[in-house]
């Protein structure tokens, strides 16, 4: 099974049908959602439209959270929640009742999708985490495979039980 990963949308209508249209191109059997498809970018109802046309499944990010659960809106810098808060001004009711229906993880085809740190936290940064703290967690998921979003960065953790290494990775194709 071909799967593509996307992730950190945030609304942003044009980069992503450009993404759709590669993935359209290469075969893909699932497309699934690491979250933040809304926020910052000017089209969130729209993305968010296109992710329910195509039956993307989606786990909350930290962006539909504080959408979600007004509370954490504190949790953003004061950039990010006046653009968050100008986001929510975008938002149809459809959207909204979609967004608060998301989960904070997805276990699909023996995989953990999560949108910050898992097991299922929307707001912490993989970057943030010590590596004995990061190798603790992972060592603790039934699934063997984890995908995170959230950092904007593209990098491979592989833990073995004993040594836990980081790797960046390019775009395209990864094979696992």
């Amino acid at each position: 099974m071909r799967i593509a990963i996307v992730s950190d949308i945030h609304g942003n209508l044009d980069a992503f049908e450009q993404v759709l249209a590669d993935i359209d191109r290469s075969n893909i059997d699932e497309i699934i959602s690491l979250g933040d498809n809304i926020g910052y970018g000017p089209q969130p109802d729209e993305v968010v439209e296109q992710i329910q046309a195509r039956r993307i499944d989606s786990v909350i990010g930290n962006h539909e959270l504080a959408v979600n659960h007004p509370k954490y809106m504190s949790w953003f810098n004061p950039v990010a929640r006046q653009s968050l808060e100008k986001t929510i001004d975008l938002l149809s009711d459809r959207t909204l009742a979609y967004m608060a229906a998301q989960k904070p993880y997805l276990v699909k085809h023996g995989c953990r999708l999560v949108h910050g740190f898992p097991p299922d936290s929307a707001l912490t940064y993989l970057f943030q985490i010590p590596v004995h703290r990061i190798q603790k967690e992972i060592g603790r998921l039934n699934e063997q495979i984890c995908f995170v979003g959230h950092t904007h960065m593209l990098e491979m953790i592989s833990y073995d039980g004993q040594t836990c290494t980081r790797n960046s990775i390019g775009k395209g194709i990864i094979t696992l």
